[in-house]
């Protein structure tokens, strides 16, 4: 396989909540963090988003950080988890800009590759 193929053969940009893929702009797929791996990153990293919300759901993609109660220094605070787990460099200007988990999950789709730790 060649371009964005993963060790599985699946699309390095896809993104997927729970149960579904998620598609940007014209149906390209965009991450592969998944939407409840992020919730659980920003869970261990700075805790439990505000009450009754969850990152389920494809209208959780597109749901404001601020309302979840993550603002850009949370973001930022698990930019260094997705490096180190991902193998992902995201841009720590560019995270903090990032208003909506369809918007972080975009920019990791097209962020530079550095060797992953699992």
């Amino acid at each position: 396989m060649t371009g964005t193929a993963g060790r599985h053969g699946r699309d390095r940009r896809s993104v997927r909540t729970s149960h579904t893929p998620a598609e940007g702009p014209k149906g390209t797929i965009v991450s592969d963090i998944t939407l409840s791996e992020l919730g659980e990153l920003l869970l261990e990293c700075v805790g439990a988003p505000e009450e009754g919300m969850a990152f389920e759901g494809e209208n959780a993609l597109d749901t404001p950080f601020l309302e979840f109660g993550y603002d850009s220094l949370a973001l930022l605070q698990v930019t260094s988890v997705i490096n180190r787990k991902y193998g992902i460099v995201l841009d720590d200007d560019a995270v903090a800009e990032a208003e909506t988990p369809r918007m972080l999950l975009q920019m990791a789709a097209t962020a530079p590759r550095a060797g992953a730790v699992r």
